[in-house]
């Protein structure tokens, strides 16, 4: 397998970032999810140490994505592929990084105490 993009895949180093993405959303969003209705404890703030964490790590490796992608290929499309899925593939990525950066960006406002900035997926706790 190369480790490099070619002109019609994806390489091994594309592959491994695109899936470890997807992992650590994964485990960002468990974690979120988790906590929301846990009373507040010592159990509560390693939880929350940990989503942050994740975050940070998510918004690093989208970096280390895109500077990937930008110095390598990014594969044709199939030449049987209609022009509105084409553009909209690209449209589609250019939102995920997009919002991805975006989360991080509401997270680190966030706790610089903006008020301005909800979160990027909030989940509010449904406890009175």
């Amino acid at each position: 397998m190369l480790i490099r993009n070619t002109a019609e895949r994806f390489g091994l180093v594309a592959r491994t970032l695109h899936w470890l993405t997807l992992l650590l959303l994964i485990g960002s969003f468990t974690l979120a999810i988790s906590m929301v209705n846990m009373p507040f404890s010592p159990r509560k703030l390693e939880f929350y140490s940990w989503h942050k964490w994740v975050g940070v790590t998510i918004f690093l490796v989208v970096l280390l994505r895109l500077g990937w992608r930008l110095a390598n290929p990014v594969p044709r499309q199939p030449p049987d592929t209609p022009r509105w899925q084409q553009r909209l593939a690209r449209l589609s990525h250019a939102a995920l990084y997009a919002i991805l950066i975006r989360c991080r960006s509401n997270h680190q406002a966030r706790r610089d105490g903006s008020s301005a900035s909800p979160g990027c997926l909030t989940l509010r706790s449904t406890r009175s």
